[in-house]
């Protein structure tokens, strides 16, 4: 169906639907008389020239109509609308089905005299027309026809093998009584002065006339010819019909009674159909807004809002081809709301009012990863907005993040690894479906158990200490303090074996001892109360139950981070001095004979996808 056909189709549907006998003025120069067109067409309906339109053209003419004659049946229609020499009805066939028209149940609708149109459902254009001849003694249509001959009498139709129940039909109600062309008229012609794009289509308005019962609203292309639109009781009207990025000229009619008002020109305004938001995701720290494209726009003006604030202008993006904006000035916890509008000179399209929102969520920061009793913690910061976060780890030689589990505060002990084994750590923040960003390189470290200390025991001003052996450690450092004292000691380095022996004791002294096992600069955590021996100058049963801890345990030897060098336990202020050569360690990167796995590999981005409430 062409583009002109459907616009008459909706303006056929208008007449019938919301305007039912509503009477159209005339501009012929002489009254149209029914009688003389059914004359004509009973001497000529098989004279065997012309087409069907021109036959009923050559009809009209002979009855009054003389500035009209079409050789197309959608043309003839057209003229006949929009020139106002009648009203535009659908009628009904009956039974739905039978292809016969009922005049007594089309009453007020057709009349012997008036064209009938039928547009045929299988093709979708208007095939045939007719001239009524009134009706039969059932009560049915009779017609007159030049192309498939009519006599006057028939009321089934065919063409091209549509079959009979296939057709919409529709009349012009031909009217006989109103004034000719220069007839005086007190009706002043409203004029458009008013256009903006919608939602629904190009909404214009125009200046009211007073009494004014009705307007007529006609369309037209820049050189082309009017369109009837519909008509209206009130002074605005939003075509439907309008074609994206398509400029188009509009002329009202107002009627007060039976009188109808000149045209004033016409308003020309271009349409440009509403741009529609596909998506909105959280990307690099970064609000990523993507929408359709009108490729009729010279491009779009996006709005931005923050929170429940103002409206802004945001950016102007000057292609038609651009269609998403990555919006940097976001903080974490808010919420910015986005609409857009496409532009064509100074002409813009409408824009949906609710927009699209998305709550922003910053990338939380990863302060350390340590090795403790019972695992691997990691650590991140606070952030605004983030009521939860996400865990997720990775092994050496693991291409993709593999989610662990969601923790509402800012640490987590991963206790599922293994001794020797390095894992990397990110963390994701979360705020129902809402996703933010992450640490694509997050945190990596070996994995180092806690040795566990198995005997202590005393022997000629010498204590001897065994502890477990940990699987990936290459040495273990030894501790020692006084009992009751706030300080440990590290007194030794031990790198071929899981035991030592500490000479350096006072007899009568009771000394407590921990060990933490070591890889590179990597460390395991400690046991913070250790085993405690008392120094004889005799053998005694090795002690292998652990005291009750004496200290606070503030004052136990701290963990460490990742990427530093080991923080050595505190010592005495008289032990400090011997012993600052022998604990200070310069904070360096982990050495490389101390990686057994490359852990600076490319990660995969967390792929889990999002979707906002």
């Amino acid at each position: 169906m062409t583009k002109r056909l459907l616009c008459v189709v909706m303006a056929l549907v208008f007449a019938v639907c919301c305007v039912p006998g509503v009477q159209a003025a005339k501009t012929s120069k002489s009254s149209y008389k029914s009688e003389k067109a059914l004359a004509y067409a009973k001497e000529h309906w098989n004279d065997g020239k012309g087409l069907c339109a021109e036959f009923v053209s050559d009809c009209l003419k002979a009855g009054g109509v003389d500035d009209v004659y079409e050789r197309r049946v959608i043309d003839l229609y057209n003229e006949l609308n929009n020139k106002g020499w009648g009203t535009a009805y659908k009628l009904e066939l009956t039974d739905g089905t039978s292809g016969k028209i009922n005049m007594s149940a089309n009453a007020g609708k057709v009349k012997a005299g008036d064209p009938v149109f039928f547009q045929c459902n299988v093709c979708k254009t208007f095939e045939h027309v007719v001239l009524c001849n009134g009706a039969d003694s059932a009560g049915f249509m009779k017609d007159y026809a030049h192309n498939n001959p009519h006599d006057g009498n028939k009321t089934t139709y065919t063409w091209r093998d549509c079959g009979t129940n296939n057709w919409t039909v529709y009349s012009i109600r031909m009217d006989e009584t109103e004034p000719l062309l220069g007839t005086p008229t007190s009706v002043p012609a409203p004029k458009v002065n008013y256009a903006v794009n919608v939602e629904q289509g190009a909404h214009i308005k125009w200046n009211a006339i007073e009494g004014a019962t009705c307007y007529r609203v006609y369309r037209c292309l820049p050189k082309g010819s009017w369109v009837y639109l519909g008509t209206v009781p009130y002074a605005c009207y939003t075509d439907t019909s309008a074609e994206n990025g398509k400029t188009y000229l509009y002329t009202v009619r107002a009627c007060r009674g039976s009188v109808w008002s000149a045209y004033y020109g016409g308003m020309e305004f271009a349409f440009l159909s509403q741009v529609k938001f596909k998506s909105t995701a959280i990307e690099n720290n970064a609000i990523k807004v993507t929408w359709n494209e009108n490729p009729q726009a010279d491009g779009y003006y996006l709005y931005r809002q923050k929170d429940s604030g103002n409206w802004e202008r945001y950016a102007d993006l000057n292609k038609s081809t651009t269609t998403s904006f990555v919006d940097k000035d976001v903080e974490s916890g808010s919420t910015y709301g986005y609409r857009i509008r496409a532009f064509k000179g100074g002409v813009v399209s409408s824009y949906d009012v609710a927009g699209i929102k998305q709550l922003y969520l910053g990338t939380p920061k990863m302060t350390s990863a340590v090795n403790d009793s019972t695992g691997i913690t990691i650590k991140w910061e606070s952030l605004n907005g983030s009521p939860e976060f996400r865990i997720y780890r990775r092994g050496a030689g693991e291409r993709y993040w593999t989610y662990l589990e969601t923790v509402k505060g800012n640490s987590y002990t991963d206790e599922n690894v293994k001794s020797g084994a390095y894992y990397r750590y990110t963390v994701r923040s979360a705020s129902g479906k809402v996703f933010g960003g992450f640490d694509a390189n997050g945190l990596v470290l070996r994995c180092i158990a806690t040795p566990e200390l198995q005997t202590v025991s005393s022997s000629a001003k010498r204590v001897t200490l065994t502890w477990s052996r940990i699987e990936g450690a290459t040495g273990y450092y030894v501790y020692h303090k006084l009992a009751g004292a706030k300080y440990w000691t590290r007194i030794a380095t031990v790198t071929n074996g899981t035991s030592y022996v500490d000479a350096d004791v006072k007899v009568n002294s009771t000394y407590q001892y921990t060990v933490k096992a070591f890889y590179g600069y990597t460390m395991s955590s400690y046991d913070a109360t250790g085993l405690s021996c008392k120094v004889v100058e005799r053998v005694v049963t090795p002690q292998t139950t652990a005291p009750t801890p004496e200290t606070d345990a503030t004052t136990q030897p701290d963990t460490q981070q990742t990427t530093a060098a080991t923080t050595l336990p505190q010592v005495s202020d008289v032990q400090k001095a011997d012993l600052a050569i022998a604990v200070t360690v310069t904070p360096v990167e982990e050495a490389a004979e101390a990686v057994a796995e490359p852990v600076t590999e490319a990660l995969a981005p967390v792929t889990e996808a999002y979707t906002e409430e």
